[in-house]
């Protein structure tokens, strides 16, 4: 469908495995490249990664990129704690040392600190801060400063991270956004949980969100269930709401969509998106922009 990458989640109670998924994945494809978006070395142990790593370069050489964070969603979930970036970096050194010279890292961050890391030790950056261009910017520099400081000479690909939803006409919006309100609160749990530095909130949304993002319930994490309290964090707030999911989520028709794109992409010079969908049909919509 014209796709350059395809990603597969790692939540592991919510979805099928994830190496499972991208061996099939693998074999019924051709040339596109899959990646973990985003995986961790926290329930997954590096050695765990490296090898399946050599495993996939000899069944798909070249096709396999690695993506990795510090863990969030399918860390925190059940019960584990994410791992400090400094100790993400000496899993990679591990895991390079261990996997194909050609492998492909990519990371997933979303603040300040994440990116200068990536920067130093990441082929590629994808960056989950919504679709705000001054912010995602602020990330691009921050990776920046972080490869100057590294002995890798090769520019740094940033990506950005955004789930998107298309509909036929405006009529179906309201029903779009509801659908989107959890992942856009968990998006911004994810975007925002360490600090807000440099990730440009209005200062009138940025008490409110950051004290009802506090309450955010990782029992429910992807859960969907109208008794899921994650849902109602801002119920009382509808501005601070509306915010978030539009900030986090690309909702519309196929011309709205389009545009937003096209303009996040004339401001930012961003080296893809990894446009979030969960299902088939949707995958077909998005190809149609694409």
């Amino acid at each position: 469908m014209g796709f350059d990458a395809f990603g597969v989640g790692d939540g592991h109670f919510l979805h099928h495995d994830l190496y499972a998924v991208i061996t099939a994945t693998l074999l019924n494809t051709n040339w596109i490249k899959i990646a973990p978006s985003t995986s961790n070395t926290v329930a997954r142990n590096w050695s765990v990664h490296a090898a399946t790593a050599r495993a996939l370069d000899e069944l798909c050489p070249g096709r396999f990129v690695l993506g990795l964070a510090t863990g969030d969603g399918s860390v925190r979930s059940v019960g584990l704690t994410p791992r400090r970036w400094s100790e993400l970096q000496a899993d990679v050194e591990n895991i390079r040392m261990r996997s194909p010279q050609t492998l492909e890292i990519q990371c997933t961050a979303s603040g300040l600190l994440g990116a200068r890391s990536a920067g130093m030790w990441a082929d590629s950056l994808t960056v989950g801060t919504g679709a705000v261009p001054r912010a995602i910017a602020n990330l691009m520099r921050a990776a920046e400063e972080g490869r100057r400081a590294s002995p890798l000479t090769k520019p740094i690909a940033v990506w950005a991270m955004i789930p998107a939803i298309i509909v036929d006409s405006e009529t179906e919006l309201a029903s779009a956004r509801e659908a989107m309100r959890m992942g856009a609160y968990a998006s911004a749990h994810f975007a925002f949980g360490s600090n807000y530095a440099g990730k440009n909130v209005p200062p009138e949304y940025e008490d409110v969100i950051r004290e009802r993002l506090s309450r955010y319930d990782y029992r429910f994490h992807g859960i969907v269930t109208d008794e899921n309290p994650n849902l109602r964090l801002l119920d009382d707030r509808p501005e601070a709401a509306d915010y978030l999911i539009d900030r986090m989520s690309l909702i519309g028709t196929e011309a709205q969509v389009s545009e937003r794109i096209a303009k996040l992409l004339a401001e930012v010079p961003l080296a893809g998106l990894w446009l979030c969908a969960q299902e088939e049909e949707m995958i077909h919509r998005l190809a149609k922009i694409v």
